[in-house]
């Protein structure tokens, strides 16, 4: 019975490597354009390294002209709010999109079912503490929303009221993204413009 004492320990040594914290999730739609990892959190410079990924799940392409995306502020989803605004572009199945925090080039088509675009701000606008992001389509119906990090009505706001969402949560560690996988977001190594990993962080088993 000596490998026990073994097995006890290895358990012991992925308890304390991985935190529970890290794995609470949210759920997210099955189909269509979904915000699927979010960098909010990086190493270097915040403004320059922050993004949002989304990723066209369905099977056929959508335009996504004058779409939106925000850090929702309050239940308002008006113009002067929105981060970003997107150009008269189609979103292909199973294509990507960056959107970066900071500044650069927009695309202005997609390469290889990649595509980036900048929303120009001079600040970093994800919080760390949590946040929550907000997807809207041409007529501002909510076509996506996620949240993470600590509810506290400060940094995370109420789901809006045309889309039926319950907060979790999710959060990653510094210089990790929270990404969708299998229907749920978990702290994860950035995939920026790929597929989600599946287990990307795991843990560190050490027996004896």
């Amino acid at each position: 019975m000596r490998f026990l004492p073994s097995l006890i320990m290895g358990a012991m040594i992925v308890l304390a490597v991985f935190p529970h914290n890290v794995m609470e999730t949210a759920a997210a739609p099955s189909d269509g354009i979904v915000i699927n990892e979010i960098m909010y959190d990086p190493l270097d410079t915040e403004v320059e390294n922050e993004w949002v990924e989304l990723w066209n799940s369905g099977a056929q392409a959508i335009n996504i002209g004058n779409w939106s995306l925000l850090d929702q502020d309050g239940d308002n989803l008006t113009k002067d709010d929105v981060d970003m605004i997107f150009p008269d572009i189609d979103f292909p199945a199973d294509a990507y999109i960056l959107v970066h925090t900071g500044q650069g080039a927009n695309s202005t088509a997609f390469v290889n079912g990649r595509a980036e675009f900048y929303m120009w701000k001079s600040s970093s606008i994800w919080s760390p503490a949590g946040d929550d992001a907000l997807l809207a389509n041409e007529t501002d119906v909510t076509m996506d929303f996620i949240s993470y990090g600590q509810w506290n009505g400060t940094y995370v706001d109420d789901p809006p009221a045309d889309f039926t969402y319950e907060h979790s949560n999710a959060s990653a560690e510094e210089g990790y993204s929270i990404a969708l996988e299998n229907g749920q977001f978990r702290q994860s190594i950035p995939t920026p413009l790929e597929h989600n990993r599946e287990d990307v962080h795991r843990p560190l088993l050490i027996t004896e």
